[in-house]
């Protein structure tokens, strides 16, 4: 059966121009996505007080398979950036950052028709607390810089946590300077 002209659980896109300006039109996950027109990705980063952040590892079965990577996914129609990463996190790893202060990292157009937006999240919590999403993720860890660096040195990462780690790092860096970890969270 088909909602809104897209099969049944398959993910509907808003699709934007070049200036991101809402076209007011959506596609089904997997068309093509017309020349011309782009829509968006989020991509989000939790780091604890020791300033790690948690990364998961994809499925084999998806495409770049068994790389690490900060959680994402594409914001949905009618969603904002803001929930789509709240529920992309809440989704790939089972975490709920809704209550904690969300930080914007900034959006840049990676791909030709993607624009990437990038969000920060602080929280502590252990590892074991993380629940795997079934096809999504098969493994999540903490990282410091140091060894997140040498995984991307070895090609474990996946290409955009790779681009926006220096991003995430000035931001972390400089808010760990001004703020306790706290305020940081909001929590």
């Amino acid at each position: 059966m088909k909602k809104d002209g897209c099969p049944l659980l398959t993910e509907r896109w808003d699709l934007l121009d070049r200036d991101r300006v809402p076209t007011g039109k959506t596609l089904c996950r997997g068309e093509k996505i017309p020349a011309g027109i782009c829509h968006i990705v989020v991509v989000g980063w939790i780091v604890n007080r020791k300033g790690e952040f948690l990364i998961s590892r994809r499925c084999p079965e998806k495409t770049s398979p068994l790389l690490w990577e900060t959680t994402g996914g594409a914001k949905q129609a009618g969603e904002d950036s803001l929930k789509a990463v709240i529920r992309e996190i809440r989704e790939e790893v089972g975490i709920d950052v809704s209550k904690n202060r969300p930080v914007f990292l900034g959006s840049r157009q990676r791909l030709d028709r993607v624009y990437f937006d990038c969000w920060m999240f602080f929280k502590d919590f252990p590892v074991e607390s993380v629940t795997l999403q079934q096809g999504e993720t098969c493994d999540a860890r903490w990282v410091n810089d140091k060894t997140f660096l040498q995984m991307m040195q070895n090609g474990q990462v996946t290409r955009a946590s790779t681009e926006f780690f220096p991003l995430m790092k000035g931001w972390r860096d400089l808010l760990f300077e001004n703020e306790d970890f706290a305020s940081l969270s909001g929590e």
